[in-house]
């Protein structure tokens, strides 16, 4: 195998690696905003209920937490993958 041609399965397998690393992140982000918006939706000139703010609250920390998990598992499992692609394919 040519030298450009390993330069180009390294790149080819990183950038998968980092597209779905991104298209998740951005998922999981929409549902964030998504949420966001519908809370403010709710509560804009109108008596919010406890159990739906409470409601709203919950949903809120989940996804806030699950984005956080997702952005910092995600990034250390993401390098990872890069440097194991670093490392086979030379």
């Amino acid at each position: 195998m040519s030298w450009n041609k390993k330069t180009f399965y390294r790149w080819l397998a990183i950038s998968i690696v980092i597209t779905l690393y991104l298209f998740t992140f951005l998922i999981n982000a929409i549902e964030f905003s998504l949420i966001d918006k519908h809370v403010g939706i709710e509560i804009i000139g109108q008596t919010v209920h406890s159990q739906s703010c409470d409601f709203f609250l919950m949903a809120l920390k989940k996804t806030h937490r699950e984005t956080m998990n997702l952005a910092s598992y995600g990034f250390i499992i993401d390098i990872t993958m890069i440097l194991i692609i670093y490392k086979t394919i030379r």
